[in-house]
């Protein structure tokens, strides 16, 4: 089966021809520690993060390098149906 771009590295194929592609899975990480779940479900089959929740502030300092273009919530319990439904 076809791997996501840029694991090569982990000695899977770099890249896969277009017609084997398929659309990444959107998930949102809570409880994302440094973001462990997020790194083993690319490799597994090109899930791809939409939100991060996580309250350690060292934790998500790696979240914001690593993943810039994720938003990082430090609190589950101030997090709203309104603010969830704009995601994915």
């Amino acid at each position: 089966s076809c791997r996501p771009p840029g694991t090569a590295r982990y000695g899977l194929p770099k890249d896969c021809p277009a017609s084997q592609k398929m659309p990444a899975m959107q998930h949102i990480d809570l409880f994302s520690g440094i973001g462990g779940f997020t790194v083993a479900g690319g490799l597994a089959g090109g899930f791809e993060p939409i939100l991060f929740v996580e309250k350690d502030p060292f934790c998500q300092k790696n979240l914001r390098k690593n993943y810039p273009d994720v938003p990082v919530h430090a609190d589950i319990r101030l997090l709203t149906k309104k603010q969830l439904t704009g995601y994915g």
